[in-house]
């Protein structure tokens, strides 16, 4: 009795194979896509529970906010917080690649990286026995004029072990050291943008051009600015 089954043919073989590789060649990015934005989301969860523990140490400081790696390390934000939190994983953004995570891998010499995230060195102390200081004194809520148009920290480039980054030194002036917009900052970690908290706890995705602009029209790191 002949089977009433026939086998595939080898052009039709070929045309399933076809079609199953258009699909996971439309598939896979959105897939990637997805991926990234669910890391993309639990960034910015990290960075509101930073948000909100910044906050808890500034009511137990008297709205004085934590230090940065100017000075002490010990005395650095990352340690400073971590009585006001309960996991140290909301201190790494999944997406970061970073290999020098602490505690750094055996035969692997160098500082380590404690986080994904730095704190604007805007407000980092401006010691008064220093009047070079290349800190600048904005270490309380009280005097950021816009904490809400504020930001008080950014992603930060894989590798990099500082706990703070530089917008002062974006614009050339008398003051500080030049350097380009943006150094130090991963600002295109998360579909061409990244997450920030800001000064009053909140957290949000932008492009970096959203952020701060050559012109001086937007720039969301100074905490002179009320606009």
């Amino acid at each position: 009795m002949r089977s009433a089954y026939r086998a595939f043919t080898l052009i039709e073989l070929l045309v399933v194979i076809a079609i199953i590789a258009i699909l996971a060649a439309i598939l896979f990015p959105v897939f990637a896509q997805a991926r990234e934005k669910a890391r993309q989301t639990v960034c910015l969860s990290n960075m509101k529970q930073l948000g909100t523990a910044v906050h808890m140490y500034a009511q137990d400081y008297d709205e004085t906010l934590p230090l940065d790696g100017h000075t002490t390390h010990r005395a650095s934000w990352v340690f400073a917080l971590e009585p006001y939190l309960r996991n140290r994983q909301v201190y790494r953004c999944p997406s970061d690649r970073s290999t020098n995570w602490f505690p750094l891998p055996p035969g692997v010499v160098g500082r380590a990286r404690h986080t994904s995230y730095g704190t604007n060195m805007w407000m980092a102390p401006k010691p008064a026995d220093d009047p070079t200081s290349e800190t600048t004194g904005y270490t309380t809520l009280a005097s950021i004029r816009a904490p809400a148009r504020t930001i008080y920290c950014a992603e930060m480039l894989e590798n990099l072990t500082e706990d703070h980054f530089h917008p002062p030194w974006w614009r050339e002036n008398p003051d500080f050291t030049f350097e380009p917009p943006g150094t130090g900052l991963a600002h295109r970690r998360h579909q061409g943008g990244a997450n920030y908290f800001f000064c009053d706890g909140h957290a949000k995705w932008y492009r970096f051009e959203q952020t701060w602009t050559e012109d001086g029209r937007i720039d969301l790191y100074d905490p002179r600015r009320e606009d």
